[in-house]
């Protein structure tokens, strides 16, 4: 169709550009003044065209649309007294027409006597007529939309779909234009004031009437973004959203959902969209509470942050716990579901612990702060199953998608991908967050569970290390990693135990993936940081990774063998060392072979050998050729204050070099002076003869 070809088209910003320089007479131009000459008989192509140019054009669309110069209707909309013809095809109104009456809200909408009007006759037996008269296409908005209330007002089944799809598109209008530019907001907001009535009124209805309140909310979002605590307090007085009466006091019990009402928005998910299998108003409504806590945070007052724990429990207990198991006419809706109520949490977990992660006090009273409300909630109930149902997903559904689809890019694979990352930042933060108490919660127990779980036949930690092997978002596999070394440090399980026969497989993979040049450096930093915490809680797995040989003495003479100590145990062919060792040589420092932050992992790991006093690594260690240089090489490097790599370039220099002090210092402390490699002395009297000691003290 010309007008969805034309309506993409014109989003692009030179398209649009050329749109308004080029005239009345070129392009789409032609379209939409033939559009408009149908309007509003035919409400909504104009509109659509119009939302679409309002992407880069909201002031020049917004005077268009308020100096229309002609108005179509069919011609039975006139009574016989109320025209008169003058010529052929030609009428004149005898009486004002009042298309809309004037009431307390609106001035109405009325041509005037006297108004000429053409006929044509088209489509015979539906003759209109175009009057010659200049309005205002957002009064026309305005009292469609008043008109749609007065009959809601009496009863919402009476209301026609004619109009709730005109209201539809009108509202996507409005936000599209306060989106493109906000300073709009004040010239429209009669309309924006009007749509908190709409989303109180219409708790019932059919699917037109979702679409109308999906558009309304969606509006909303865009509002929200910048007058956070206006839509809030706005939103509170329509009861749309879920809320409480109560202050709780007892998280547990504020958890578990006890004294929290739907709002209509519940009552609109229960009766029409779970029905239905099409879920607009939820998206958006999720959409629009992640808005509103990211807004609110500036803020802070009891009051608000009860009845943002009334949503943010509402969506964990009746949404995100089983949204999975609902039917979907659509099936990418649900992993846009996830996404969205996972953006919830990660926004009250992550970007807002200041606002909604204190507990406050009222009178003897403390109430329950939301985030540790969501941390419970998570832990505890039927929501963490959810979070580990969607870990358990695993990295061969995501291959299966991009198999079926082929290619990445605009792929359902992207969704799923996502939703797996935020699920992967969620339980990343929650373990961070979690109390210290001595019982492990259902969440941490299925996490660590070593045989067989309720999710699949693998233990689940396995599924979590296999993300290793997607290659197309770096991101997935370094949130995957972050989760092993959370495990590792607070878990008490062995993870080469979990992995069972996929261990040596999986240590192949983490590998290659240090070892590719091109590969991520965040995950390569990640992976360090994972082996680095399993030297020390991890034996078992951190001796695979090593694979420390031992040296066949059976080849050897008599003699060989008896000269043959320390040189016993060499590095095998696939030990991480052979990695780290090549990564943090002299002329790769600094380069991105070795930028700063994975040079500061390597030093790390290389340390906690020292640190847990691995001593057949480190005698191995010490024997490779320019291992001390390599080390102390930062030593001698003055710090770099140049703004190019930023701060946390800084940061990672002044780490690196703190770990090799650490290094050094260890060796130091620990061995004899007389015991010393001769190379480690040689690189100590060097920092001293250049002063090093001196710089790096001030």
């Amino acid at each position: 169709h010309v007008l969805s070809v034309a309506c993409k088209v014109v989003k692009k910003k030179h398209i649009s550009e050329q749109f308004w320089e080029l005239g009345q007479d070129t392009g789409v131009y032609i379209l939409l003044q033939s559009l408009c000459s149908r309007f509003p008989l035919e409400f909504s192509p104009f509109i659509r065209l119009c939302i679409s140019l309002s992407e880069c054009g909201a002031e020049k669309i917004f005077h268009y649309l308020d100096g229309l110069s002609s108005y179509i209707e069919l011609l039975d909309n006139n009574r016989a007294d109320s025209i008169d013809t003058i010529s052929d095809g030609q009428w004149q109104l005898q009486r004002d027409k009042f298309i809309y009456r004037p009431d307390s809200n609106t001035s109405g909408l009325v041509i005037p006597k006297g108004t000429l009007g053409t006929l044509y006759d088209e489509n015979p037996g539906l003759p209109y007529i175009v009057w010659d008269w200049e309005y205002s296409a957002w009064q026309l908005i305005l009292c469609k939309i008043d008109d749609l209330l007065r009959i809601a007002r009496h009863n919402i089944e009476l209301s026609p779909l004619s109009l709730v799809n005109d209201v539809k598109y009108a509202i996507d209008l409005v936000g599209h234009m306060v989106q493109s530019d906000f300073s709009l907001a004040t010239r429209l907001q009669p309309i924006i004031t009007r749509i908190y009535p709409l989303v109180q009124r219409f708790n019932t209805g059919n699917g037109v009437t979702l679409d109308m309140i999906s558009s309304c909310v969606k509006c909303l979002v865009t509002l929200a973004q910048h007058e956070p605590h206006k839509v809030w307090k706005d939103l509170q007085q329509t009861g749309f959203l879920p809320y409480t009466g109560r202050v709780y006091s007892d998280v547990a019990m504020a958890a578990s959902g006890a004294g929290i009402f739907p709002g209509n928005y519940g009552n609109l998910l229960g009766n029409q969209e779970r029905q239905v299998g099409q879920y607009p108003v939820t998206k958006e409504f999720l959409c629009l509470l992640s808005t509103l806590i990211k807004g609110l945070f500036s803020k802070q007052s009891v009051e608000i942050s009860q009845d943002v724990l009334a949503c943010v429990i509402f969506v964990q207990w009746e949404i995100f716990a089983s949204f999975h198991k609902w039917r979907y006419m659509d099936i990418t809706e649900r992993e846009e579901i996830g996404k969205r109520s996972l953006e919830i949490f990660h926004n009250v977990l992550h970007v807002s612990p200041v606002v909604f992660g204190d507990s406050e006090v009222i009178g003897k009273r403390s109430s329950v702060a939301v985030r540790d409300a969501v941390v419970h909630g998570l832990l505890h109930t039927n929501a963490g199953e959810t979070l580990l149902h969607i870990l358990a997903t695993g990295v061969d559904a995501i291959e299966l998608r991009l198999i079926e689809y082929g290619s990445f890019l605009n792929n359902p694979a992207q969704d799923l991908t996502q939703l797996i990352k935020l699920a992967f930042s969620v339980v990343n933060r929650l373990l961070i967050l979690k109390p210290n108490q001595d019982i492990m919660s259902p969440l941490e127990q299925e996490l660590t569970e070593q045989h067989r779980t309720v999710l699949q036949d693998t233990p689940l930690i396995a599924t979590i290390a296999s993300y290793i092997y997607h290659r197309h978002d770096p991101r997935l596999p370094t949130l995957s990693t972050l989760l092993l070394k959370r495990l590792a440090m607070v878990a008490p399980m062995s993870i080469y135990g979990s992995l069972g026969i996929q261990v040596e497989a999986l240590k192949d993979a983490y590998q290659s993936r240090l070892e590719a040049l091109t590969e991520d450096t965040r995950l390569k930093v990640v992976i360090l940081e994972f082996l680095t915490v399993a030297v020390e809680t991890q034996p078992g797995l951190i001796e695979l990774f090593l694979d420390l040989e031992v040296k066949d003495l059976s080849r050897l003479n008599a003699t060989e063998v008896k000269s043959t100590t320390e040189k016993e145990i060499n590095l095998g062919k696939w030990s991480i060392l052979q990695i780290v060792l090549d990564m943090i040589e002299s002329n790769k420092q600094g380069t991105t072979h070795c930028p700063p932050e994975l040079h500061a992992a390597c030093l790390s790991f290389l340390y906690s050998l020292w640190q847990d006093r691995r001593d057949t690594a480190m005698s191995v260690l010490r024997k490779r050729p320019q291992f001390w240089e390599n080390v102390t090489t930062p030593l001698f490097k003055d710090l770099t204050l140049s703004t190019d790599i930023g701060t946390k370039g800084i940061s990672a220099e002044v780490k690196t070099v703190a770990y090799a002090m650490k290094i050094i210092s260890s060796e130091s402390y620990y061995i004899a002076s007389g015991s010393l490699d001769k190379d480690f002395k040689a690189q100590l009297q060097k920092l001293q003869q250049d002063n090093r000691y001196v710089y790096w003290s001030q």
